[in-house]
């Protein structure tokens, strides 16, 4: 009796919600499956669990999902909540090393790996820096604020030479051979 009040019920559109919906087809399986219920029933109520249970699982994820819930695949800019300024990537701090004139460098991968198989020669060649290509020095660029933008000076700087890179001409440098890329402090407050 009370499987036909809920069939009734759902046929007659009183259940709004997706998870009212998604209660009633699992209550309905599992009574088909404890009772012996109608064979054809119990198909039918099987194959269409999984479809409801998806569409609810969507509709649950997408009403929770708060800027602390996005992806860490998905480009995105992060806020500080309490200055309300942009807060850098601290894996491309740990991870990267900016010249002064605009360029990325980073480790090689592999370089500290089973050093002991390595010859002299190539452990001097894996210890050496990479240059990031200009996109990603773009995206890189984009990914951080800009107090880590600035030139800085080091004392006793191993990467000193590596700083001024002459008879460039390229996106970072314009015709009065100025980096572009290099903005002022314009902070308001």
């Amino acid at each position: 009796m009370f499987l036909l009040l809920l069939a009734k019920c759902r046929i007659g559109k009183i259940w709004g919600s997706c998870f009212t919906e998604c209660a009633f087809r699992l209550f309905c399986s599992t009574f088909a499956i404890t009772n012996h219920f109608n064979f054809s029933l119990m198909l039918w109520l099987n194959s269409n669990i999984l479809s409801s249970l998806t569409q609810c699982q969507q509709l649950a994820v997408s009403s929770i999902r708060g800027i602390a819930r996005i992806p860490h695949w998905e480009y995105h800019i992060r806020f500080d909540p309490k200055v309300g300024r942009k807060r850098p990537a601290q894996d491309v701090l740990d991870r990267f090393r900016r010249l002064n004139n605009g360029m990325w460098i980073r480790a090689r991968a592999g370089r500290t790996h089973a050093n002991y198989m390595k010859e002299d020669l190539n452990q001097m060649v894996a210890m050496q820096w990479e240059t990031c290509t200009k996109s990603e020095c773009h995206m890189l660029d984009k990914m951080m604020t800009p107090f880590w933008l600035r030139q800085r000076h080091y004392v006793n700087d191993d990467l000193e030479p590596f700083h001024i890179r002459y008879g460039i001409t390229g996106p970072r440098v314009n015709c009065k051979k100025k980096l572009t890329r290099e903005t002022s402090q314009n902070f308001v407050g």
